[in-house]
Formats: C-alpha cells, structure tokens, sequence
C-alpha cells in the first residue's frame, strides 16, 4: 500500500535530503507547521513527517544537531530500528510502550512533557518535547546504557536544558522578526 500523497509545505521540501541521509523515507503528508516555520532553518532539521506527526531535531548555536549526530553514530540496524519508530509515529501519531515513554516529572523534577523513543536491544534513548501544533516533537539529544527503570539525571538535566534553549532561542529569533517587519511596513507578515 504505497503513501497518500498530499501537499509538501516549503520546508519539507528543502529538508527531505536530511531524511533520506538519515535512512528514513520522507512522507508526502506533513503536519500543518506553520507556527514554527520563521523558526526551523535556524532551530531545526526535520527529521521525519506523516499525517500525524512530524519529528525534528533541535540544531544547536553551533549548527550541529544533537539528536541526528547520536542517530549518525549508531549502528545501521539500530538507525533503521529507530527510523521505523520515527515513521510509525509520524503516521500513526503513537507507539507502543516499549518504543517511546513519557517521562515523569515528578521522579524527575522539570521532566513534564518530555518523553524518548527507546530501543531496547541497543539500550539507547533520545528524549523528545511536544512544539507548537499538536503533532510536532522535538528530538533534543541521545544517549546509551539507560537500565529500564532508572534514567540518569544528567541526561534529564541536559534535555531540559536543550528544550529551554530552543524556547529562548525561538522567542528571541520571532521578536527579531516581529521588529523587522514593523519597521518594514508598520504590519506583521
């Protein structure tokens, strides 16, 4: 049963080269993103999107995308594990408790809304966020050797640190914009 095609917005467009390098076969249906899109070349590299969902990965000040540098990293049968988990997400909008988690936020203080895509066999995790419409995840970063149970504080610490990041990073580039327009024609694009 192949794909129902729908209309590509302009940024699934230009990032359907960053999926096909990650091994994952980009989807013809995206999620209705508009809130986010003054902020995704600069923010966030689309990772995955279906009907559903669609999945990003944060991009650091540096350029470099934390989430899709681990994925990079790991072996080509454990990157194909996650990218059928990345798809079934985008197409489904949910996974089966064994692919993805929700974190608690009260074992793990600040962890609310935060939840990882695990892959059991290769013991490794990268935390996510909801974004703007209903739909859109955020990956943050990846790790390894997670036991089932116990999640290491500083790979919590460190997602929340990269989702408040990507908060004020967003919100200072939307004022920078919001201010340019004003000054351009007095009304906001």
């Amino acid at each position: 049963m192949g794909a129902r095609r729908g209309v590509y917005s302009p940024m699934s467009l230009s990032r359907g080269s960053a999926c096909l390098a990650m091994g994952l076969r980009p989807l013809n249906i995206c999620v209705n993103d508009r809130s986010l899109m003054p902020t995704l070349d600069d923010l966030l590299v689309l990772m995955a999107s279906g009907q559903r969902r669609s999945i990003w990965a944060y991009r650091g000040v540096d350029g470099v995308a934390p989430a899709k540098q681990f994925l990079d990293g790991l072996d080509a049968t454990t990157r194909a594990r996650y990218a059928l988990r990345f798809n079934k997400m985008c197409i489904d909008g949910q996974l089966r408790g064994q692919d993805w988690h929700k974190w608690d936020g009260k074992k793990n203080k600040g962890a609310e809304k935060l939840g990882a895509f695990k892959d059991i066999a290769s013991k490794t995790r990268i935390p996510c966020f909801p974004e703007g419409d209903p739909g859109v995840l955020v990956l943050t970063h990846g790790f390894g050797g997670k036991k089932e149970n116990d999640i290491d504080p500083q790979e919590v610490n460190k997602a929340i640190k990269i989702r408040e990041e990507y908060y004020h990073r967003k919100t200072r580039i939307l004022e920078m914009r919001k201010a340019k327009s004003q000054r351009a024609g007095g009304r906001e694009r």
